[in-house]
């Protein structure tokens, strides 16, 4: 099964322009979460999609393999939608451009269960909420067999 890794960047964002180059100890923000998903030893490949030049040079630089995208997309998910259109892949794992303390090992564990449940198409990582009040972080509910509501 060939499994690849998807992060969307973009350079507009409308709460902090320029995010993904932010530095973080001497290292761009994606720099940072494209080393962290490349430990992951169940990904083929992994990829920035991005409709930036700069990120896709600098990405480059530190080794990375970048797609470019359009510049309309209104998500990540529209931008690694276009950006695997031209691949062939069994599973498409999309990870967040600001994930920069990703664990390879969760995304280890979301390949292995998406294996076992071929049925599923779609799947998220979730960990129990530490502070619920906060606006900026996502939120998820849970049924009873842990299906997304």
């Amino acid at each position: 099964m060939k499994v690849i890794g998807l992060i969307p960047a973009r350079m507009l964002s409308s709460r902090f322009p320029g995010k993904p180059l932010a530095e973080i100890e001497g290292l761009p923000m994606i720099i940072h979460v494209l080393k962290r998903a490349s430990l992951c030893k169940e990904l083929g490949s992994v990829f920035v999609a991005t409709d930036s030049e700069e990120i896709s040079r600098l990405v480059e630089h530190h080794g990375g393999k970048a797609i470019m995208t359009s510049t309309k997309h209104q998500t990540g998910t529209d931008r690694i939608a276009e950006a695997i259109k031209g691949i062939k892949y069994d599973l498409a794992i999309n990870i967040q451009g600001d994930e920069v303390l990703l664990n390879p090992d969760d995304i280890s564990r979301l390949i292995r269960a998406m294996r076992r449940e071929r049925s599923v198409k779609f799947a998220t990582l979730v960990c129990k909420a530490r502070n619920s009040g906060d606006v900026t972080d996502c939120k998820v509910v849970l049924d009873q067999d842990d299906n997304i509501l």
